[in-house]
Parts: structure tokens; C-alpha cells; sequence
């Protein structure tokens, strides 16, 4: 439940496509969100002179609350 938090109900045609085994079963994979990633790294550019001033722990917790309240 935990491990893949990518819903398989076909509501993220993007993150998910079906691909076959050797013997044309059809299986789940995972797929990287390329457009989530730009517009992400855009974002993530506003910060670059803040960025730049901080350790890899202060820019880990920055980042991370950043995030979380970019997502509320």
C-alpha cells in the first residue's frame, strides 16, 4: 500500500502504462512525469541564490518545507 502511491484506476495516464512480459502478460510500470520534473526545476530556480548560501542539511529542510507548503 505504502511502496506505490500511483494510482492504478487509470486517473494518471501518465505516471502508469501497461507493459507485456515475454508471455504477453500485462503488467503495471511506472513511468517518469518528465513535465511534473520541468515545472518543478522552474520553480525550484526562484530559490537558486538562497540555495547557494546553505548547507545540504539547511537546503534539505528548506526544500522539504518549501514543498510542503507549495502543496497545501
Amino acid at each position: 500500500k505504502w511502496c506505490n502511491l500511483t494510482p492504478l484506476n487509470g486517473s494518471a495516464l501518465n505516471l502508469v502504462v501497461v507493459e507485456y512480459d515475454i508471455n504477453g502478460n500485462p503488467h503495471y510500470k511506472c513511468v517518469f512525469n518528465t513535465q511534473a520534473c520541468e515545472q518543478l526545476n522552474a520553480w525550484i530556480e526562484g530559490f537558486q541564490g538562497i540555495f547557494n548560501r546553505m548547507t545540504i542539511y539547511n537546503f534539505k529542510w528548506f526544500l522539504h518545507a518549501m514543498l510542503f507548503i507549495h502543496t497545501q
